[in-house]
This record gives structure tokens, C-alpha cells and sequence, in this order.
């Protein structure tokens, strides 16, 4: 009884095994650019929010700076 139960157990991880094999085959994608892959990316996976809001924090200090910084130095 113990050998139809390891033979089981094979048949079923060889099948299991396949199975993935043959989906993770068929799922393959090709992409124009970089940037189409990453947006496809970025629908599948979104950034977690906290993530988002310092993004957005950074953003909005970045366009609150009055002038660059090469202006600054040189007086003008």
C-alpha cells in the first residue's frame, strides 16, 4: 500500500510539474520597448501606497523650488 502511494505522489508531481511547464510557456509576451514592459508591469503590480504618497511628496517639493540650483550659485 505504501509503494501505490509513493508511486502516486510521483505521478502526481510529474504531472503537476508539466503542467507549470506548459503554462509558464505559453505566457510569454514580447514587448516594443522597455517602457511597454514596464508598463504592463506597473498595471499587473501597482506601487504600494506609501510608495505613491512619497513619490508625490517629492514631486510637489521638487516643483516648489524657485530657482536651479546653477542659478543660485551664479547670482542670477
Amino acid at each position: 500500500m505504501d509503494a501505490n502511494n509513493k508511486h502516486l505522489r510521483q505521478d502526481q508531481q510529474q504531472h503537476s510539474h508539466e503542467s507549470l511547464h506548459q503554462s509558464a510557456s505559453t505566457i510569454v509576451q514580447s514587448y516594443h520597448s522597455v517602457e511597454d514592459m514596464l508598463r504592463k508591469d506597473a498595471e499587473q503590480n501597482p506601487p504600494p501606497e506609501s510608495l505613491s504618497h512619497r513619490v508625490a511628496t517629492s514631486a510637489t517639493d521638487e516643483a516648489t523650488q524657485s530657482k536651479p540650483w546653477w542659478r543660485k550659485l551664479m547670482g542670477d
